[in-house]
């Protein structure tokens, strides 16, 4: 695993307005490389001892990404290049860096994609509290988590035949609690368990 990175955590390889040619990618030998890098809090201060790892990745999607939400892989560049959210029943690839300091990541520009470590996640809007230690999984919406709530079968909420259904989803588990009156789309603490 590769302890230093060519795109630092924050950043683009092209940066929030540096050309890209989507039809002659450059640094394509960059996609796929893995990555393992101090984690970092809200404030992008470094957790001493904790890691984040991944890849980088390009977004081909065809518009932009944003910071935190969950992605899946383009299925001719499998651990290479991410197209799109996974949905209820996508294999999730990892979360786009949750630190990057511009608006998105720009369609076929390069970012860091975590797979593992502590990182923050875009919750869903309207999803019930979120509990410390609750296994998160990727809703049906625009790259978000949500929690499983056995209890329920409605909405983004599942019942357990859905949940092992779900089993390949699941994206991590909540490190910071949410309650349903602040699900407000922000950001919050997730420990990345996809790779």
């Amino acid at each position: 695993m590769a302890n230093t990175c060519p795109i630092p955590r924050g950043g683009t390889f092209h940066g929030a307005s540096g050309t890209i040619d989507t039809s002659d990618y450059a640094a394509v030998h960059l996609e796929g490389q893995p990555f393992r890098l101090p984690a970092l809090d809200s404030n992008g201060k470094v957790l001493k001892g904790l890691y984040v790892k991944g890849v980088i990745a390009r977004n081909v999607s065809g518009d932009e990404i944003y910071p935190g939400h969950v992605m899946k892989w383009q299925s001719t560049y499998r651990g290479r290049r991410v197209d799109n959210e996974p949905g209820l029943y996508g294999e999730p690839a990892g979360i786009v860096d949750d630190q990057i300091t511009q608006t998105s990541v720009r369609n076929g520009d390069l970012f860091l994609l975590i797979t593992g470590g502590i990182a923050r996640h875009k919750t869903h809007t309207t999803s019930a509290t979120i509990a410390v230690g609750d296994a998160l999984y990727a809703s049906a919406t625009a790259g978000t988590l949500v929690a499983f709530d056995e209890g329920s079968s409605s909405g983004d909420q599942y019942d357990m035949e859905t949940h092992l259904e779900l089993s390949k989803n699941q994206v991590g588990i909540a490190t910071e609690a949410c309650a349903t009156t602040a699900n407000d789309s922000s950001l919050r603490g997730i420990d990345v368990t996809i790779g």
